[in-house]
């Protein structure tokens, strides 16, 4: 039952026409001190028989939704000092005690009461803190509810990308049946709570490659290899046209953008080796077919269930019509089972020269976006000179 007019809510909650539960809030505190900037929950009472199961927690998010629509972020509950059992509760629900305190008296007999204020801005964003599950270079993700996560931006460019993976999506969902992936439900628009906007995807279940590989035997790297391949296949098929000398011009102005800043930190016998690393991949994208690809499919994108079988993939974000090598590339640094598996079950024959190249290039297109932090510099600069020295020994 509501009792909702333009400054007062009254909600009370009924379990076979009896009250069980109740709250009342106002619009604005009737607490002098708070009047001009807060809003109050005056009251919320649970019988004692239904206690624990919820019914608090529902009142409140009432309450919360109400003040929401009304433009208002900030509240105050007013309680005795001594009740210790609801303060205990308000401080649960993430309230900071203030410094203001007054008398209150009650039938001749003074006692002190003390406030806690809440600002939901403040309560949203340390929830989704507590959730923060992954994070990459455009986006920090959350965990949203049990099976969806929230996707958030952190860069003006996010919400763009975004709605292109939609797009993207919508090419390939009815063509991979062998692994799963996460499905998009709402995008949101950058707005106040999401400055670059978000999208709420499916949770995937599942740990990262990365941290079980130690507990992989040789027979389950080879079947989740073979997993990996399957489902490159399905995505590689996909019959899509695209322009790909437009693609070859994009992805080599990539190339020569990092080689700008590359320059700034290799010796002149490096620079000359990178001329001709150029030109072979310039060579090597003008002899291959292009195809869908998933972009980044590394150790981190890759989920493996708790009797390690492949699980999923996910982060398709640098989804690109490009050369299959990409695709390959993660694991012929990461595990030689996976790859040598991959390379096996794939539908045609790949030549490793060119995923070594295509390694070369990957690292050297990611340099632009980590040399200023040392660390990361450092170690990208020692796998470019490394990789160079492979490719044209």
């Amino acid at each position: 039952y509501i009792n909702n007019s333009e400054n007062q809510m009254v909600y009370v909650a009924e379990d076979n026409g009896q009250i069980v539960g109740l709250i009342n809030s106002i619009v604005k505190s009737k607490y002098k001190y708070y009047a001009e900037n807060y809003a109050e929950l005056c009251a919320i009472y649970i019988h004692p028989n239904y206690q624990n199961i919820g019914i608090g927690t529902q009142l409140k998010n009432i309450f919360y939704n109400w003040i929401n629509e009304k433009g208002i972020s900030k509240f105050v509950i007013g309680v005795l000092k001594d009740n210790h059992k609801a303060r205990k509760v308000y401080e649960k629900w993430g309230g900071e005690l203030d410094d203001y305190k007054q008398p209150f008296v009650k039938l001749g007999v003074e006692y002190e009461e003390v406030f806690y204020i809440f600002d939901l801005n403040k309560l949203n964003e340390k929830n989704m803190m507590n959730k923060k599950i992954g994070e990459g270079a455009s986006s920090i993700v959350y965990k949203y509810n049990d099976d969806k996560v929230i996707v958030v931006g952190k860069r003006d460019d996010a919400f763009s990308s975004y709605r292109s993976l939609v797009e993207k999506f919508k090419k390939i969902e009815n063509f991979i049946t062998t692994i799963n992936y996460p499905k998009i439900y709402q995008l949101i628009s950058p707005c106040d709570e999401y400055l670059f906007g978000a999208m709420i995807e499916d949770l995937m279940q599942g740990t990262e490659l990365e941290s079980k590989i130690l507990d992989l035997n040789l027979i389950e790297k080879k079947e989740i290899g073979k997993n990996l391949a399957l489902f490159l296949n399905e995505l590689h098929k996909i019959d899509v046209v695209g322009d790909k000398e437009e693609e070859i011009k994009i992805n080599l102005a990539k190339f020569d953008k990092s080689i700008n800043k590359l320059n700034e930190f290799i010796a002149n016998d490096t620079k000359n080796k990178l001329e001709i690393i150029r030109n072979a991949y310039l060579e090597l994208m003008k002899s291959k077919q292009f195809c869908i690809t998933h972009g980044d499919l590394n150790q981190l994108n890759i989920l493996i269930t708790d009797d390690n079988k492949l699980s999923g993939i996910i982060d398709f974000g640098n989804m690109e019509y490009y050369i299959p090598e990409m695709e390959f590339v993660h694991m012929h640094s990461f595990d030689r089972t996976i790859y040598d598996s991959m390379i096996e079950h794939y539908y045609k024959e790949m030549n490793e020269r060119d995923i070594l190249l295509t390694e070369l290039i990957m690292n050297i297109r990611h340099f632009k976006n980590i040399y200023n932090i040392e660390e990361r510099k450092n170690m990208c600069l020692l796998n470019i000179e490394r990789l160079i020295s492979s490719y044209l020994d």
